[in-house]
């Protein structure tokens, strides 16, 4: 049995649709407030359905999103993708416990876009991408930043969701949370590193933001979300420490490895002052922090499942350490452009070690990729190699265009075999090939720069169904 029901004006405004006590409503569709690409679709059913709505442009054949995959009676859910102030049509479909089935048609238009929204230029666009990487979330700052805006684009570097943050707030990575609930996930810090406001905080699509968020203490850089909710982050620990040549005390930034969990429970598994020596670097002075010297300066936390250990890079040490996230002791240590660190992985042979490295990371083959500043910025893969504790360099890219990338970044190698790169300082984000051909490349403005920029293959809670 099915119901199919017809009618824009009827449809949008959420009149029910179907008498008695089973009564059905079709959905509200329109565009979110402030994001108006972006259509929230809201509606309930008289008996718990299952619901998913097509929509597309002129006819609803592109996109399907998966509303309620459980049976219940209140739905509601973003419809993305879709560019500015063009006419969508849209069905959904919601099917209960008995297998009746309910089909509503309409269509909307969305708004129009920000004015005050940056110009990204699509300079590089070869054959060859990667073709499931069709999306991007990240966050762009000004140069003190403290002046965040959270966005989807896509490839042409068309803006497909936004939010403008307010001032005064390091926000430096966004992107969709891991669980499938169709929500987002930010950070954020004090950009003077002065006050402890570190936090994670969920976001529905609507642009409003999701319970109180989890306090990262002391936290900075980049975090990793689990599905269960559980962040894991880098700390400051500042520590009072002797130089042993001069005997004069001085106050000094390590850091910590710490888990918080969805109701705020906080568990230091690693600490740099249990494992590592105190080095002066030639970062040591740089007034990172405004009560301490900067030793470690973590910048980056991935996790693989597979391993069940976390990679924590220490950027002023040409670092990065492999910690066990059920003991939390240091697995393996890689080193860089440093100093011999008994015990430590070398790069092999006459190949450039990594230094002021971001965003290291295992591949599916079981290599290390990273971003590395050794002149230039380049995105540098390393095969590791036990037996030896060595570091061998199989493939990099990106040195030869000689740019100087100094805060942030990061790679991350796509389903295909390429490469993608994110070069926040200097506003672009890139795709390499296997053999070092720059096939895509998306720019923003002089004046603002990428944070973290995570290549999407899909949205959330929505499935591509045609090209």
């Amino acid at each position: 049995m099915a119901h199919r029901l017809t009618g824009t004006a009827l449809l949008l405004v959420g009149v029910s649709a179907c008498g008695g006590e089973d009564e059905v409503e079709c959905p509200t569709v329109a565009p979110v407030d402030g994001i108006g690409v972006a259509l929230h679709a809201e509606w309930t059913t008289g008996r718990p359905s299952t619901a998913v709505i097509d929509y597309g442009e002129g006819s609803p054949d592109r996109y399907r999103l998966h509303v309620s995959d459980d049976y219940e009676s209140a739905h509601a859910g973003t419809l993305l993708g879709m560019p500015p102030e063009t006419e969508v049509a849209w069905r959904s479909t919601t099917v209960d416990e008995d297998g009746v089935e309910t089909v509503c048609e309409g269509t909307v238009t969305t708004g129009a876009l920000d004015p005050d929204l940056p110009y990204l230029s699509l300079d590089v666009d070869q054959p060859g991408q990667d073709p499931d990487t069709r999306w991007f979330a990240g966050t762009m700052v000004d140069s003190n930043f403290d002046d965040a805006l959270l966005f989807l684009v896509d490839r042409a570097g068309d803006w497909l969701w936004w939010r403008k943050m307010e001032k005064g707030q390091a926000i430096l990575q966004f992107e969709p949370t891991p669980d499938e609930t169709g929500e987002f996930f930010y950070t954020r810090f004090d950009p003077d590193r002065v006050e402890d406001i570190g936090a994670a905080y969920r976001l529905k699509t609507t642009g409003v933001r999701d319970g109180e968020g989890q306090r990262l203490v002391m936290g900075h850089h980049f975090v990793f979300m689990h599905p269960d909710g559980t962040v894991a982050y880098s700390a400051a620990d500042k520590r009072d420490w002797t130089d042993p040549s001069t005997g004069e005390v001085i106050r000094v930034a390590g850091d910590d490895l710490v888990e918080v969990s969805p109701d705020g429970e906080q568990t230091t598994l690693y600490s740099s002052w249990d494992h590592l020596p105190v080095e002066e670097t030639s970062y040591w002075s740089i007034p990172f922090y405004p009560d301490a010297e900067d030793w470690t300066h973590a910048n980056a936390v991935t996790y693989s499942e597979e391993r069940d250990s976390y990679l924590l890079s220490f950027a002023n040490l040409a670092t990065v350490v492999e910690i066990d996230r059920e003991t939390g002791e240091p697995l393996r240590t890689f080193r860089g452009d440093a100093e011999p660190l008994e015990g430590a992985y070398t790069v092999e042979g006459a190949a450039t070690p990594f230094r002021h490295q971001h965003d290291p990371r295992w591949t599916e083959d079981g290599t290390l990729l990273m971003t590395s500043l050794d002149p230039w910025s380049r995105v540098v893969e390393y095969e590791v190699d036990d037996a030896s504790r060595t570091l061998r360099e199989v493939w990099s890219c990106g040195a030869e265009e000689q740019d100087y990338v100094y805060v942030l970044g990061n790679a991350r190698r796509l389903p295909n075999g390429n490469t993608f790169q994110g070069a926040s300082v200097l506003s672009f984000l890139r795709e390499w090939s296997p053999d070092c051909e720059e096939l895509w490349k998306l720019r923003g403005p002089d004046d603002r720069r990428f944070g973290n920029v995570l290549p999407l293959q899909s949205l959330p809670r929505i499935e591509l169904l045609a090209e």
